[in-house]
């Protein structure tokens, strides 16, 4: 009997910024957000302190206009983003744990490969 192969699921932290990009605008950022509520391969993982940044950005003033364009409250942005990600960011040894950072050009190879465009 032959075994599955096994998905390779990738798991991200996001940062505020892409967040609000993709929260508030069309556009790769958004993309990804839908995939990973839709897909199996991409988990996005936050933290309370992630969540307490995105509130405080999303509250700045240069954000009012497109949230009031969007017809969405902060909390709502952020019940959608909770929404979103499935998985909690636990404290991990630097050691045990891999960090990319990256922009949105670099990852559009992954994300156009992934059909998110």
């Amino acid at each position: 009997m032959m075994s599955a192969t096994p998905v390779l699921r990738i798991v991200a932290v996001l940062d505020t910024n892409f967040v609000i990009a993709g929260l508030l605008w069309n556009g790769p950022p958004r993309s990804l957000l839908v995939r990973a509520t839709e897909g199996d391969d991409f988990i996005l993982a936050t933290s309370p302190m992630l969540i307490d940044e995105l509130v405080g950005t999303l509250s700045l003033p240069r954000f009012r206009r497109r949230m009031a364009e969007a017809r969405q409250s902060t909390e709502a942005f952020v019940a959608a983003y909770r929404d979103a990600t499935t998985l909690p960011l636990l404290p991990c040894r630097a050691s045990s744990a891999m960090t990319l950072t990256t922009t949105t050009s670099s990852l559009r190879p992954w994300l156009l490969g992934r059909g998110i465009s």
